[in-house]
C-alpha cells in the first residue's frame, strides 16, 4: 500500500486509526503522517518493507518487521518507538532521521538474521536501547540528541548471546557509578559519557567505544584513552589495544 498521495493519505489515516483495523503487508507499506495507532499492523516478517517518511513526528508500530526504514523529511527527523519494541529481521535502513526509543524505554531489536544500514551522523541513528543477537559482529548505532551520533561496536565473539547497548550523554555518578572509584592503572573516568552494554549469557567480545572531542570532555591525545568497565563498584582498566 502506497498512501504518498494527499488521496491516499486522507483515506488511509481514517481507516488506519479505525479501532480493530489491521493491514497485513506483503509488500512495500508507507506510513505517512502518523500520531497514534488504534489497530494492529500485521507485517510478513519474511518480506515486507515498511518505511517511515512524513514529515512531524511520526510513531512506529511496535511489532516485528522484515525491512524498515526511516526517511523523514529534512526538517523534522522523529520517528518515535513506543508502546512496545520493534524486532528486525531484515534491514534497518537510516536515510534521514533517527529513531528515538529513549523516552519510552522500548528497544531496537536486531535478530540474528537482521542487519542496519546508512547509518551516520548526517542519515540517522537510535536514540535509546539497540539490542542484537546471534554470533557475529556488530556496530550498535546509538548516539544521543546532545552528543550526535556516537556508535559502540562488538567483534570476536565467544558464542552466541543477546547484547543490548545504549549510548549515555551524562556523568556516571548522578546513575549510581561513581567516578572516584578507580583501579590503580586509570587516572580517572570522563565525567560527560558512558556507555551501557549488557548481554544474557556469558558470550566474551571485544569492545570499540567512540570518541568526540567535544562531547567527550576534550580529547587531546588518544593514546592517552582507556576503555574502563564497571566490575562490582570499580572502573577497571580494559585497555587501548588500536585507536583511530
Amino acid at each position: 500500500i502506497d498512501v504518498s498521495t494527499t488521496a491516499g493519505y486522507n483515506w488511509y489515516q481514517k481507516w488506519y486509526n479505525y479501532p480493530g483495523s489491521w493491514v497485513d503487508v506483503a509488500g512495500p507499506f508507507f506510513e505517512k503522517n502518523g500520531s497514534y495507532f488504534t489497530g494492529t499492523l500485521v507485517c510478513n516478517t519474511a518480506t515486507n518493507t515498511v518505511k517511515y517518511d512524513g514529515t512531524g513526528t511520526q510513531i512506529i508500530y511496535p511489532t516485528q518487521y522484515n525491512n524498515l526504514i526511516i526517511a523523514k523529511s529534512a526538517d523534522s527527523n522523529n520517528a518515535t518507538l513506543t508502546n512496545g519494541n520493534d524486532t528486525i529481521n531484515g534491514v534497518l535502513t537510516f536515510i534521514n532521521g533517527c529513531i528515538d526509543d529513549s523516552t519510552s524505554g522500548n528497544t531496537v531489536v536486531i535478530t540474528s538474521t537482521g542487519s542496519v544500514s546508512g547509518v551516520s551522523q548526517t542519515t540517522g541513528w537510535v536514540n535509546g536501547k539497540v539490542q542484537k543477537i546471534g554470533s557475529t559482529g556488530f556496530v550498535f548505532p546509538i548516539g544521543k540528541p546532545s552528543a550526535d551520533y556516537r556508535p559502540l561496536s562488538i567483534t570476536g565473539l565467544s558464542g552466541s548471546d543477546t547484547f543490548t547497548a545504549e549510548y549515555m550523554h551524562v556523568n556516571p555518578n548522578s546513575n549510581g557509578y561513581n567516578t572516584s572509584a578507580l583501579a590503580a592503572t586509570l587516572t580517572n573516568v570522563s565525567h560527560c559519557e558512558y556507555w551501557m552494554l549488557n548481554n544474557t549469557g556469558t558470550t566474551s567480545a571485544y569492545v570499540t567505544l567512540s570518541w568526540d572531542t567535544v562531547y567527550s570532555c576534550g580529547v587531546t591525545d588518544p593514546s592517552d584513552l582507556r576503555v574502563a568497565e564497571w566490575i562490582t563498584a570499580l572502573w577497571t582498566d580494559q585497555g587501548n589495544s588500536a585507536y583511530s
